[in-house]
């Protein structure tokens, strides 16, 4: 007596596809996928692409940030001629340089938000004579204010007050520059950056000047820095 032995149709199936698979089909023949890169969990602004905030919206920054007075404060004042009306002299025809709103209704965009070497010159200029007049806050300064009645928000004044005895210890302690960085950029910039910027105060070539040299330039520095300057 013959005894057939019938394989269940799916074990069959499956027997049959694997006789007829070529090497070719096989998983270690198939050529892998090249890795993808990972994209930056804080890329922050492209600054071939991001446009500035505009100096009015930087206007808005430093005096919600650094400065209590005038309440008309404007940094074209730094683009001026010497004893200009703020508003009045060359520096309002710069700023347009910066980056402003025109138009109407939906017409209305940002102009000249591009950046390039021209308008970040302007803007260095701008926040040099700020970083200027932040330093003359010092009680030993002997440099004068270009805005009249300039006064710091008293927490940053208070800080401004600590750096102002550069290049004494107490002036490069972390909390003193942490403290002053973050009354600048707030949290617009990730901590990288503020590690980089200490660093670069810390270095050898602060380590004789007087506060009215630093302070200029870590006001500069800070607020020309792409994750302030640059739309999000």
């Amino acid at each position: 007596m013959n005894i057939h032995l019938a394989l269940p149709p799916l074990v069959a199936i499956l027997a049959l596809q694997t006789g007829c698979t070529s090497n070719s089909d096989t998983p270690a023949s198939k050529k892998e996928d090249a890795p993808k890169a990972m994209p930056a969990l804080d890329a922050g602004p492209d600054p071939k692409s991001a446009p500035y905030r505009g100096y009015e919206a930087m206007d808005g920054i430093l005096r919600a940030r650094l400065v209590a007075k005038p309440t008309s404060f404007s940094l074209t004042s730094y683009l001026d001629d010497p004893g200009a009306d703020a508003g009045a002299g060359s520096g309002a025809q710069l700023a347009v340089l910066l980056g402003a709103w025109s138009g109407i209704g939906t017409t209305n965009a940002l102009q000249n938000g591009d950046p390039n070497a021209m308008s970040f010159l302007i803007w260095r200029i701008a926040f040099s004579g700020l970083g200027k007049d932040v330093a003359s806050t010092c009680p030993d300064a002997a440099g004068a204010l270009t805005v009249h009645d300039f006064e710091l928000r008293p927490e940053l004044a208070r800080i401004v007050q600590r750096l102002c005895t550069w290049p004494q210890s107490s002036a490069r302690e972390d909390d003193t520059l942490r403290a002053f960085w973050q009354g600048m950029t707030r949290y617009d910039a990730p901590p990288g950056e503020y590690d980089a910027w200490k660093a670069h105060f810390m270095g050898p070539a602060y380590a004789s000047t007087g506060p009215d040299v630093v302070i200029p330039l870590m006001v500069m520095s800070a607020l020309l820095n792409p994750y302030v300057l640059l739309q999000p």
